[in-house]
């Protein structure tokens, strides 16, 4: 779900800065490049998740990744765009980590099939996500209507996370 609602921005992105400042695939890319900041995050919610264990950094992810859609929504200049992109990298990451984390911990034999399953279904939710944002954008050309959907698929990404963990089931997203 977090994955749907990562690619939700980027999907659109390019076809809003069109839209809204008559921007090119150029300034898309220049902000795709602070994406690398998200990258320091990997070491932080690693050691996070081994000492806090990788629920409390999903949870702070979540936490990052609706702020950012909360600044998508209400911050509508490229200003906003930048701090609302290096929120959400950062929050997708966090979660990352975590749910890596987790799946490494289920069985160290099977490591390399257990993060190609994860990736084949996180991937799976990016084009989802993906799908959702074309549709929307295609119908509406509503920014609020997509940051509503991206922040939805983060909200349901938790409460799924939440019932999971207080179930008994393994906690991730």
């Amino acid at each position: 779900m977090l994955f749907a609602s990562f690619s939700v921005l980027w999907t659109v992105l390019p076809f809003w800065l069109a839209h809204r400042y008559d921007y090119g695939a150029g300034v898309t890319g220049t902000l795709a490049a602070l994406g690398l900041i998200g990258i320091l995050c990997a070491p932080l919610a690693g050691s996070f998740s081994d000492r806090q264990g990788p629920f409390r950094m999903v949870v702070f992810g979540v936490i990052l990744m609706l702020l950012a859609w909360a600044v998508f929504w209400r911050w509508n200049s490229m200003a906003g765009m930048v701090v609302g992109i290096l929120l959400l990298d950062a929050g997708e990451q966090c979660v990352l980590i975590a749910n890596q984390h987790t799946i490494y911990s289920l069985r160290p034999d099977a490591r390399n099939r257990l993060n190609t399953l994860f990736m084949c279904v996180m991937f799976i939710g990016g084009a989802c996500g993906s799908l959702t944002a074309t549709w929307i954008w295609e119908t509406t050309h509503n920014w609020a209507l997509i940051s509503t959907a991206g922040a939805g698929l983060v909200i349901l990404g938790m409460l799924i996370t939440v019932r999971r963990k207080y179930s008994g089931l393994h906690s991730g997203t």
